[in-house]
């Protein structure tokens, strides 16, 4: 669409006028020489092929022309999006075909074979922990939690929120026994035991 339109073959200049880029390139051609900066703007644009078939330089209404035509190019664009969307829906070549559903005794002897595992649903409590670790600048101590005390009950979602910098990943790491430095006070509980720090890492993930 850069192609000056007076170098294309006629039989290739409708592809040209069809194309949205093109008008929208004349538009901005025609706005920056009309701009006032330049002495003689229809000299320029008669020398760069931005000129009609009889020679005569395009004037500012094919600002406007283009405008009018991006506009109704993209209505007849988003209507054929639409109507495509609506009634045609490709599918793929890796998509197969849905499987009939499954017999009733076929169901019932799957469901016979399913092996389960027992679960017993935990509630997760801790009270007053605290973590305390030494500074890096200095040998002041820093206290990151102070007292920290919660539930969290099974079947239940749970949200800890809190600005940043205000213990949310310390206080995880501490219930789950992942820090390996600074001291570590308090209790925590699984249905009423103290947490066993062996057996509670074997069973959480």
């Amino acid at each position: 669409f850069i192609v000056p339109v007076d170098t294309i073959p006629p039989y290739y200049q409708v592809f040209y006028w069809l194309n949205p880029f093109a008008w929208a390139y004349n538009a901005l051609i025609v706005n920056e020489v009309y701009s006032g900066r330049e002495d003689n703007p229809e000299a320029i644009l008669v020398a760069n092929g931005f000129a009609t078939r009889d020679g005569s330089a395009f004037d500012k209404t094919w600002i406007g022309w283009s405008i009018i035509y991006m506009l109704i190019y993209w209505v007849i664009c988003t209507i054929g999006n639409a109507v495509g969307l609506t009634y045609w829906r490709p599918i793929s070549k890796g998509s197969s075909t849905p499987k009939p559903k499954e017999s009733t005794d076929e169901a019932k002897d799957e469901n016979e074979n399913r092996i389960e595992i027992p679960f017993i649903p935990m509630t997760l409590c801790f009270k007053n922990l605290c973590y305390e670790v030494t500074a890096s600048t200095s040998k002041e101590s820093l206290l990151l939690l102070n007292n920290v005390s919660g539930i969290f009950r099974p079947g239940r979602m749970c949200a800890l929120m809190g600005t940043s910098g205000a213990g949310k990943t310390t206080l995880m790491d501490v219930i789950a026994l992942r820090k390996r430095t600074g001291i570590v006070s308090g209790d925590v509980y699984l249905n009423g035991w103290q947490q066993d720090p062996i057996s509670f890492r074997r069973c959480s993930g």
